[in-house]
């Protein structure tokens, strides 16, 4: 489960869950990428 924050019309924050295939799957992207710099994957 993903979460996305967002803001309300009065201004109130609140989590949501990502519903939408392709945002998700565009934000798993993004988090492998930022850990594969990190983490050698091969070791």
């Amino acid at each position: 489960m993903i979460l996305r924050v967002d803001t309300d019309e009065k201004g109130e924050t609140t989590l949501n869950t990502l519903e939408d295939d392709e945002e998700f799957d565009d934000v798993a992207d993004l988090f492998d990428d930022m850990f594969s710099e990190e983490i050698d994957y091969d070791e």
